[in-house]
């Protein structure tokens, strides 16, 4: 792990002490500027949960990734600053069909820091909309991630459940995917890993997608699913008057290469 490269690809400059404060910066520099997308899947380019072969593809070559990528090169990273991280298991609820994917759906990480052993923090920075967190694993832990608050509840069996409400959302607490606190190693999410690239039902062989977030709170997503075709949707975040701002752009084909060298940095 050459630290310094990880820094200059997501911009960051500050602390390297493995102290909450840092912890929240490097989660949000990573949002920032390492985007959430699928361009391997659609392109059948294998995806291996190798963390040499991961540093190489985010950092060397400047792309994004899904969970498996961010989440698993991220705790790479928090792991040579001196963090205790632990590789936990989520189940994401399916938002059109409304129920929850299987055992390893989704990468997330606990992290402690080193004079705080007793805390443990909830990190994702693999699902771009989640704000990275980090958050306090404590029953009822709430943060406020641009238009939306996110909040930890936990169930019986130690069954953990991260739910979200917002402008853009309900009014209630919508639950977006549960976990448990079990720690799993990184070759227990390879079944799964492979799925998401292979299955003509995952959600992730469907259709190009990317998401970043953005300072304010918000986020960029491009898509070309459905009759529209490739479109980039850009959501911002006003918190003086409390609201959210969202545009759509409809694109054509020669334009989708240069936006997303602009919106995303990527080079596919």
């Amino acid at each position: 792990m050459n630290v310094d490269s990880y820094f200059q690809r997501i911009s960051y400059c500050g602390s390297r002490l493995p102290t909450l404060d840092t912890l929240k910066s490097l989660s949000k520099a990573h949002i920032l500027t390492v985007p959430f997308e699928n361009f391997d899947v659609i392109t059948k380019e294998s995806i291996k949960i190798d963390e040499e072969l991961l540093y190489d593809k985010i950092v060397n070559r400047r792309r994004g990734g899904f969970c498996y990528e961010l989440n698993g090169l991220f705790r790479w990273l928090l792991k040579s600053l001196g963090y205790d991280v632990i590789y936990l298991a989520g189940r994401v609820l399916n938002r059109r069909t409304k129920v929850l994917g299987p055992e390893f759906d989704h990468m997330i990480l606990s992290v402690a820091i080193p004079d705080r052993q007793d805390e443990r923090y909830l990190v994702d920075v693999g699902l771009p909309i989640c704000g990275g967190c980090p958050l306090l694993i404590v029953d009822g832990a709430v943060d406020r991630q641009g238009d939306l608050d996110i909040r930890l509840r936990v169930g019986s069996l130690d069954t953990w459940f991260l739910e979200m409400k917002g402008i853009g959302l309900s009014s209630e607490w919508t639950l977006r995917y549960q976990f448990t606190l079990h720690p799993w190693q990184i070759s227990d999410y390879t079944s799964m890993c492979l799925y998401h690239q292979t299955n003509p039902k995952a959600p992730f062989t469907q259709t190009r997608f990317a998401m970043i977030a953005l300072k304010d709170g918000g986020r960029v997503v491009f898509t070309d699913e459905g009759e529209k075709g490739p479109r980039l949707v850009e959501t911002n975040w006003n918190p003086t008057e409390n609201q959210i701002v969202k545009t759509e752009t409809l694109l054509e084909g020669h334009q989708v290469t240069k936006m997303l060298k602009c919106q995303f940095g990527l080079d596919v």
